[in-house]
């Protein structure tokens, strides 16, 4: 016996919606989860439509700086949570952004509140400001900390405490065994 929203048809017919609602958008059934990249206009209203359509609840939201590709992707991976069945619903939400300090995208802390906290995190670790947010400040550097560390151009300027290739070599070299 199935069990409600675990058939390919549901997930289909969530691909099928996303595709028809939000140009642009590219999405697929892939190991059970929906994956789906939208261009940026329409992460607001596409995740307001899939928490329209059960997905209430965000598992997490956070960033990827793609260096070499010049962008910076925000994902987020949302479930559809029943309290009589089984997880029913998977997504994967995509989308990329220039490869700039400051580059913005709507907040969705108002469809779910949790994404206050995420969206706060990627702010302080990666540098994407979240339009609307209610109250986006960092939230695990000190506000006057200079820069963004998950960045891949980031540099860190602590001083060096005697690290060196030459300390890496014998750290890595075993040590002969005693007997």
């Amino acid at each position: 016996m199935s069990q409600p929203g675990l058939t390919g048809a549901n997930l289909e017919e969530l691909v099928a919606g996303l595709a028809a609602r939000f140009p642009g958008a590219s999405c697929q059934v892939h190991d059970g989860w929906i994956w789906a990249d939208l261009p940026p206009e329409s992460w607001r209203p596409a995740c307001q439509w899939l928490r329209e359509e059960g997905c209430n609840f965000l598992a997490s939201l956070t960033a990827v700086h793609r260096i070499d590709q010049h962008q910076m992707e925000v994902v987020a991976h949302l479930y559809r949570v029943e309290s009589d069945a089984p997880l029913a619903v998977r997504v994967r939400l995509r989308t990329t952004l220039p490869d700039q300090v400051g580059v913005e995208l709507p907040s969705v802390s108002d469809v779910w509140r949790t994404a206050e906290w995420h969206e706060r995190e990627v702010y302080d670790m990666f540098g994407v400001r979240f339009t609307g947010h209610p109250d986006l400040r960092r939230i695990l550097m000190t506000d006057d900390y200079d820069g963004h560390p998950l960045r891949k151009d980031f540099r860190d300027r602590k001083p060096n405490l005697g690290l060196t290739a030459a300390t890496l070599a014998r750290d890595a070299t075993p040590e002969p065994a005693r007997g």
